[in-house]
């Protein structure tokens, strides 16, 4: 009969645990006083994408608390293997201890609204549960140990700045300690000194640097020494509970020379710095224009801006001369007379350069031979225009002859061609450009 008791709250509590909800866990569920854990307010839904909404932040009563997530708004939840159907998101997490004294802290929950956010949105309150929590009560402090516990718990770790210190009598000098590891730093906030006769505690301030898990606590004692002969701060103890073994520790810092600092004894004697005679009557001022620097400077400016534009002049000059359509005619004509170019096409080639030579003059394209006959009788004259006819005749005929004698050769066309260059030249020596 138990047997069955057993199975059908295990099923009971099953089904719950597959429902949609948002759920407390926590990382320890039996924590020490002071000991830090973790707690998580956790949404398990059927759908992958929602939207949330924290309508009510939880409260922790009795702990000291510390946010380190939260998430709002559109969230993507993650399959939760363990749970099939359902998908998983930690709304919140805190770092949570209890303080030191309480013996029952509570946590209120936490509301959400979510939202779907496919077709058909719905709206739904989750409130979380309050986890079972047992928090456990430290052990017997050790006598040995009492004046050096103050509810310290957790793993820590406490040292001096420095070995020595230097003082003045009677003067105020400050001390620093660290405490660094994880813990409830927040009730640890005086440090238990035993300080010799001469000197004299001032004041005890503490500053917590860091958040989470591991942080430092820094210490700064004020302190006077009444007595020349200095001495040393004796060891500082420190005692905490670690909840890892389950027993009491302590931190033990090494001790601190006080060093005695003496001033000096005679007043520094200033130097007298000579300057040399001063000038009683000023000098005279000159006009900006005046300075040779000045002139000097417009001397370069002016050297520098026609330097500039002479360059911008001659690169222009080239431009214009390498886009004139005459210059590369004659560039043609040098080209044709030299001796490595007197080939078998020799005389074709000088054929159709008297021919590009008469069109890159004529105003209007010239399309045959017999057009630039033409324009050569009314630009030239009739001597020219004659030499220009022998030389297209005679081309003409020798390409339908086949006997090399008929064939015209550049021995016998180069002397004719450059005399026909120069008329052509020489009549216009600034050829318009079409």
């Amino acid at each position: 009969m138990k047997t069955i008791l057993l199975l059908l709250m295990v099923s009971v509590a099953a089904k719950a645990e597959t429902k949609p909800g948002l759920r407390t866990e926590c990382s320890n569920s039996r924590p020490f006083q002071g000991e830090v854990f973790t707690c998580s307010f956790v949404l398990y839904a059927t759908d992958n994408r929602l939207e949330v909404e924290v309508a009510k932040f939880p409260e922790f009563r009795g702990f000291w608390s510390e946010n380190i997530a939260l998430r709002q708004g559109p969230v993507m939840l993650m399959p939760e293997p363990r749970l099939p159907g359902l998908s998983r998101l930690v709304i919140g997490s805190y770092l949570l201890t209890p303080m030191w004294g309480k013996e029952s802290p509570t946590i209120e929950p936490m509301r959400l609204v979510v939202r779907s956010l496919g077709m058909g949105s719905s709206e739904q309150v989750f409130v979380s549960e309050p986890p079972a929590l047992t928090f456990r009560p430290l052990p017997p402090v050790p006598p040995a140990d009492k004046p050096f516990f103050s509810g310290a718990v957790g793993a820590f770790v406490l040292r001096a700045e420095a070995p020595g210190a230097g003082f003045f009598p009677n003067e105020p000098i400050l001390l620093r300690y660290f405490l660094t590891g994880s813990g409830n730093f927040a009730e640890v906030n005086a440090l238990s000194l035993q300080l010799p006769d001469s000197v004299k505690l001032l004041s005890q301030r503490a500053s917590l640097q860091g958040s989470g898990p591991f942080q430092t606590k820094i210490f700064e004692i004020a302190l006077s020494v009444a007595s020349v002969e200095g001495g040393e701060i004796p060891p500082v103890r420190l005692t905490f509970f670690n909840p890892q073994i389950g027993r009491f520790e302590t931190t033990l810092t090494s001790p601190v020379r006080l060093q005695l600092l003496t001033r000096p004894t005679a007043p520094l004697v200033e130097e007298a710095i000579d300057f040399g005679p001063l000038e009683k009557e000023p000098n005279e001022s000159v006009a900006l224009w005046r300075q040779p620097l000045f002139r000097l400077l417009n001397v370069g400016l002016l050297v520098l801006w026609a330097f500039f534009f002479i360059h911008l002049w001659a690169k222009r000059v080239r431009e214009r001369r390498a886009r004139d359509p005459w210059r590369k005619i004659q560039a043609r004509w040098r080209e044709l007379f030299q001796p490595a170019n007197l080939s078998e096409t020799w005389c074709a080639d000088a054929e159709q350069l008297l021919f590009d030579t008469l069109a890159t003059r004529s105003a209007k394209p010239l399309r045959t031979r017999r057009e630039a006959v033409a324009f050569s009788l009314k630009t030239y004259g009739e001597q020219t225009t004659q030499a220009v006819k022998e030389v297209f005749s005679e081309w003409e005929k020798s390409r339908f002859s086949h006997l090399p004698s008929e064939t015209p050769t550049a021995a016998r066309w180069e002397a004719r061609l450059k005399h026909l260059r120069k008329q052509l030249s020489a009549r216009h020596r600034h050829p318009k450009t079409s």
